[in-house]
Formats: structure tokens, C-alpha cells, sequence
């Protein structure tokens, strides 16, 4: 439905008036969430691939 997250907060917040300005926090809290987890899940990756001598993945 949308191409991107940035899609989609455009929709969220001038597409449509009914919709609750905490739920499109929660939502960009979410998304926020999600990079921080990925950005840490890649770090510990490269750290247990370097450790067994394979290079990053």
C-alpha cells in the first residue's frame, strides 16, 4: 500500500482527520524502535562475525 514508512506518515497526518495524533505517535515510536533494534541486531552480528574470522555479514 505505501512505498515507504515516509508514505505513510504523509497519509497519517494529511490524509486523514480522524485519526487519533496518539496513535500516530505510537506509530512513529514503533518505527523509531525498530531502527534502533535492527542498527544493534547488525552490530552484534559484525562483533560474533568477526570473533569467528568470516567478516561481517
Amino acid at each position: 500500500m505505501f512505498k515507504d514508512i515516509k508514505c505513510f506518515y504523509f497519509y497519517v497526518e494529511f490524509m486523514n482527520d480522524d485519526m487519533n495524533s496518539d496513535l500516530i505517535d505510537q506509530l512513529k515510536a514503533i518505527h523509531q524502535g525498530g531502527k534502533v533494534l535492527l542498527e544493534n541486531m547488525k552490530e552484534v552480528d559484525e562483533k560474533i562475525s568477526a570473533k569467528i574470522g568470516s567478516g561481517s555479514s
